[in-house]
């Protein structure tokens, strides 16, 4: 769960916007409105005529909308069929301009299970168990087979990311595969499980789904254990410098005051990923 936007005329513009999209889709709002991470995303429960689904809008400048994140849960629908159950299906989408601003309004299957966890953080009750892990690890390895160009994680971010936050050379990425791309513990549930949150995914280094997981699990060692056990390419070259770029990332997003034992997860995670060298003048923290 996120905040509003701290302008209330943002706010007032979004919901104003999840009313109108309502509308042209033919559905009921159901719910409280839930916030994205940067007040650019609305979304809440809706009725509509083959009962609940998810009503979600996003806005971004007209020139900015189009590829990446703004056509990313689309491109997913298209790509992976085969995921029927285990990714929700898209209904619907409903696009529109006011002024400079578009607006994309994406309609899905609602899923009536918890998620893992409120936040990216793992805050897991008793392990899921064999086959929840399982499952999961055919939903990345079916997604690590699409046909598709989207790149999610390229090498001009990993060089922009690693140097600021770790203080030592961005790895050179010789491998990619189709990912998530943003796998944490509030885009699985709890059962199934089910996945979420595909409007990012595109190629990333090879284990970077697996490591992003890891990395949000550090402050709860007995799920990062597992995490790691389940993925084995942890434990490849490849794998540690999945590692170094999701940790970078999360250091880099991880507020240490909301979330103090993970981000002191990290910054230790980080020194232990670096070779001895690099250890002396790598900062590993911000």
């Amino acid at each position: 769960m996120h905040a509003p936007p701290s302008d209330p005329v943002d706010a007032v513009r979004m919901i104003d916007a999840l009313d109108q999209a309502g509308e042209a889709l033919g559905v009921v709002a159901d719910g409280p409105t839930v916030w994205g991470r940067t007040g650019r995303a609305a979304g809440r429960r809706v009725r509509y005529e083959r009962g609940a689904a998810w009503l979600a809008v996003r806005s971004a400048p007209v020139a900015r909308a189009r590829g990446g994140s703004w056509d990313g849960n689309a491109a997913a629908e298209k790509a992976f069929g085969d995921l029927a159950g285990v990714r929700p299906p898209l209904l619907n989408l409903y696009d529109w301009a006011d002024g400079g601003t578009a607006y994309r309004a994406e309609l899905a299957a609602c899923l009536d299970e918890p998620m893992c966890s409120s936040t990216p953080e793992a805050s897991l009750g008793p392990d899921p168990g064999d086959r929840w892990w399982a499952t999961l690890r055919r939903t990345l390895e079916t997604v690590g087979r699409a046909d598709t160009d989207r790149v999610a994680v390229d090498q001009t971010r990993i060089d922009a990311t690693v140097p600021r936050l770790l203080g030592v050379p961005a790895p050179r990425i010789e491998r990619t595969v189709p990912s998530h791309a943003d796998l944490h513990w509030a885009h699985v549930t709890a059962h199934g499980p089910h996945v979420i949150g595909w409007d990012r995914w595109g190629h990333a280094p090879v284990g970077y789904d697996a490591a992003k997981l890891y990395a949000w699990s550090l402050a709860s060692p007995g799920t990062a254990a597992r995490v790691r056990s389940e993925f084995p390419v942890l434990e490849t070259e490849l794998g540690r410098i999945a590692e170094v770029v999701a940790v970078a990332e999360l250091i880099a997003t991880v507020d240490p005051a909301g979330h103090p034992a993970l981000f002191a997860a990290l910054r230790t995670r980080a020194r232990d990923l670096l070779p001895p060298a690099s250890r002396r003048r790598g900062s590993a923290g911000r």
